[in-house]
C-alpha cells in the first residue's frame, strides 16, 4: 500500500470516533446476520424438495427475514444507546434500548431455531441403511446450530 493510500484511509476513517464506529458495527452486524440467514434458506430451497419446505423457505426468505431486517435496523438505529452517545441532543427523542434489544434478540433467536429445524424432517425421512450414518448426518446438520 502506498503512502497516499494510507493517508487517504486515515482521513476517511479517522473522522469517526469509537462510539460512532460502534454504531456502524451494530447496524452492519445485524445486516450481515440476516443475509446469512437468507443464504441458508436459499440453500435449503435448492436441496429440500418437499412442498411445505419450499413454501416455508420462500415465505421466510422473501417475506419474514427482510421485514425483520428492516424493522431491526430501524429500531437499532433509533435506540438510545448509540444515538445519545453520538448525539446528546437526541436524549428525549430516542427509543428505550432494553425493549429494542429484547425484541431484536428474541426475533433473531426464533428465526435461528426455525432455520435450524427446517432440514431435520427431510434428514429423518432419508432411507439410509446404516443408522450410524444417519446419526452422523444429523449431527453434521446440528453442528451448524452451534
Amino acid at each position: 500500500m502506498s503512502r497516499r493510500q494510507r493517508e487517504a484511509g486515515r482521513r476517511l476513517f479517522g473522522r469517526l470516533t469509537r462510539r460512532q464506529w460502534l454504531y456502524v458495527v451494530i447496524i452492519f452486524y445485524n445486516i450481515c446476520t440476516n443475509v446469512i440467514k437468507l443464504s441458508f434458506l436459499l440453500q435449503y430451497r435448492r436441496f429440500l424438495a418437499g412442498k411445505w419446505t419450499l413454501r416455508l423457505c420462500n415465505w421466510l426468505a422473501f417475506a419474514l427475514i427482510p421485514a425483520l431486517l428492516v424493522a431491526s435496523v430501524a429500531l437499532l438505529g433509533t435506540a438510545c444507546f448509540p444515538i445519545t452517545v453520538i448525539l446528546p441532543s437526541m436524549a428525549g427523542k430516542c427509543l428505550p434500548q432494553i425493549p429494542v434489544w429484547y425484541f431484536t434478540g428474541s426475533m433473531s433467536i426464533i428465526t435461528d431455531f426455525v432455520i435450524f429445524l427446517i432440514p431435520l424432517p427431510a434428514i429423518f425421512k432419508l432411507k439410509i441403511p446404516n443408522k450410524k450414518q444417519k446419526a452422523i448426518l444429523l449431527l453434521i446438520f446440528s453442528l451448524g446450530f452451534l
